[in-house]
């Protein structure tokens, strides 16, 4: 590897200097390269065989009709290709291609969403079937179709999530998903992008519940390249569903969960306070204006239905039989929603989107 001072842009063999300063990257800078490419202001000196034996794409890129060869720009004598993309994504892409492997995508390794982004980017740009759907898969694991799929990891890996008027962060490094919830406006453009129409969902409904600030302002991607926005037309369903979705929460825990015993409540018979406690709680929701957790986005599909059962199993006052009602309510809840989200954002997915 080499550690030299930065490198002004050559122009022609080894000579005239450029006004951008180009800096060798120390990682991937390999002194039996045969190609040099630039992605903003960082060299990779790399080998053409690597990236054209993964890519069709490059081996196009360096395949292409040369200039003469005294107008061939060179870098430490090797010919130069300047890349569009961020240094940042581009690196991320050239480990991969020369660490080998994608151990990184098992489910229990923790990966940043903006490395993945990254990869999903390049390999879909640059043709890369198996590190696009290897990376794709990891992220199906959040922005998933599936019901079971979301209960299992999205919704709890949310849990370790912390959401600031700034923006969102992992607050936990014991569920190693919630590092890939954290940039939901750009998975949004990353899944449009790419057209894939089925993640979308999850996408935004994570976007809903970002503050007003960060919904409409958008977020930095993690390399400061671009500030990721929502389109307006993404923006205003975010809006209008999280309305939908507060009036939803609203209706099933004001008036369907959790209101009275079970038909074959046992309450009557050994230590349950199975009508007792179901008075109470009417009682304080006649008195309270809202709940929190309830009331607002993440309690639709992100259980708060299932901490309150839980909370409810623990302290013993309910009945095994008015806790199956509550579990059998909230779950039927929980597909309704699930069900209905891409109408419910603007999203026509057909049999994409399982009903169940």
């Amino acid at each position: 590897m080499d550690s030299t001072p930065p490198a002004k842009r050559p122009r022609t063999e080894d000579t005239s200097e450029g006004q951008d300063e180009i800096r060798k990257d120390e990682q991937l800078w390999f002194e039996d390269g045969n190609i040099v490419i630039i992605a903003q202001h960082s060299a990779f000196c790399v080998h053409k065989g690597v990236l054209s034996r993964h890519s069709e794409t490059f081996s196009g890129l360096f395949t292409v009709p040369q200039p003469a060869e005294d107008s061939i720009e060179r870098m430490d004598g090797c010919p130069v290709v300047h890349v569009s993309d961020s240094a940042h994504d581009f690196k991320h892409l050239l480990h991969v291609l020369y660490d080998g492997g994608l151990n990184f995508l098992e489910p229990k390794q923790s990966i940043q969403f903006s490395r993945l982004a990254a990869l999903v980017r390049l390999a879909h740009k640059y043709e890369l079937t198996k590190i696009l759907e290897g990376s794709l898969a990891r992220l199906k694991l959040i922005f998933t179709t599936e019901l079971q799929t979301w209960l299992g990891h999205g919704a709890t890996a949310l849990r370790s999530v912390h959401i600031s008027d700034d923006e969102l962060s992992q607050s936990s490094t014991r569920n190693p998903e919630a590092a890939l919830m954290t940039s939901p406006i750009e998975a949004v453009n990353l899944f449009r992008t790419i057209d894939r129409p089925e993640m979308l969902p999850v996408a935004l409904y994570l976007c809903t519940l970002l503050p007003n600030r960060l919904l409409v302002h958008g977020k930095l991607r993690a390399d400061g390249t671009r500030l990721e926005q929502l389109s307006t037309a993404d923006l205003q369903c975010c809006l209008d569903a999280r309305d939908e979705l507060t009036n939803l929460s609203i209706e099933f825990f004001y008036s369907k969960f959790a209101q009275d015993p079970a038909p074959t409540c046992g309450g009557a018979n050994g230590s349950f306070k199975c009508e007792h406690t179901f008075t109470r709680r009417r009682a304080f929701l006649h008195r309270s204006q809202t709940i929190k957790g309830f009331t607002e986005g993440d309690g639709v599909l992100c259980g708060s239905a299932q901490r309150y059962i839980d909370k409810m199993r623990g302290s013993g006052k309910l009945c095994p039989a008015c806790i199956e009602c509550l579990v059998t309510c909230a779950e039927k809840f929980q597909r309704e929603v699930w069900a209905g989200l891409p109408k419910m954002l603007d999203l026509s997915l057909g049999d994409q989107w399982p009903l169940t």
